[in-house]
């Protein structure tokens, strides 16, 4: 018995005399253009604001924000993706199909632009760990031998900061490079409301091989499976993502195994 309808839910995730050699991918971003990346700042202050201003819901403020988003980068990834989910959620979903694609090309575009961008964060952010050093062993040295109440408190403030910095500098950080596998998963969302599963398929087993804990992904691909009565592959779908910690929709585990076990 085909049960499709009941367990396929979309989830919509609405400076030296010696000059050191640089590599490849630091002579890139290097080249970058200043004007380029300033443009690219103040295009992320309109996407901020058509993020919160689709978050109320409010999608006329979103497409103007927006417009003056693409306006200073026509290839902004993420504003082309928040405009394909705007337009999803009006059902256009054709041109939503345009937006995710074009999001996936302008993520490539700009790739340069955002290594450039997080080479900076991670500049400055290597800059104040060393001023925080020096700052605590200055005091370090104030204090000597007398032990001062007040400094002692300043040296904990400043070893609590050099240990939040350092900790963002150890962090893992995404491939700028590498496209997020939300833009995969919403393309295969988008893909599905135009009735094409199997071109779903690929992009969602995309999105999974970046991140196979993605949830909504997972259970999206597993169901699709079992909608095309390719039970076997639903099941290790499921199995997977259980392995990697994501939590499958018990209905739709239910179907897979009834649907294994009536004979065919």
């Amino acid at each position: 018995m085909r049960k499709s309808a009941a367990v396929l839910t979309l989830a919509l995730a609405v400076g030296p005399p010696l000059m050191a050699q640089t590599s490849p991918a630091q002579s890139e971003y290097q080249n970058v253009d200043a004007q380029l990346v300033r443009r690219y700042r103040d295009a992320e202050v309109s996407y901020g604001k058509a993020r919160a201003l689709f978050d109320k819901k409010d999608f006329q403020g979103a497409r103007k924000e927006l417009g003056v988003c693409l306006g200073f980068i026509p290839a902004h990834a993420n504003a082309h993706l928040l405009m394909a989910k705007l337009l999803y959620t009006e059902k256009d979903y054709a041109q939503a199909l345009t937006e995710v694609e074009r999001a996936k090309a302008g993520h490539e575009a700009t790739a340069t632009i955002l290594a450039r961008m997080d080479e900076d964060r991670m500049s400055e952010l290597r800059r104040r760990a060393k001023e925080t050093a020096d700052s605590i062993a200055t005091l370090r040295q104030r204090q000597g031998s007398q032990v001062s109440a007040e400094l002692q408190q300043q040296i904990i403030a400043e070893e609590a900061r050099k240990q939040e910095i350092d900790r963002i500098l150890n962090a893992q950080r995404p491939d700028p490079k590498g496209i997020p596998a939300e833009y995969f998963f919403f393309h295969g969302n988008v893909l599905l409301r135009l009735k094409r599963p199997a071109e779903a398929v690929t992009q969602y087993e995309e999105a999974l091989k970046i991140n196979p804990a993605y949830g909504e992904a997972a259970n999206n691909l597993a169901a699709l499976h079992y909608s095309a009565r390719q039970y076997e592959k639903a099941r290790e779908a499921a199995t997977k993502a259980e392995g990697n910690g994501v939590v499958v929709n018990p209905e739709l585990k239910k179907a897979i195994e009834s649907a294994l076990q009536t004979p065919r």
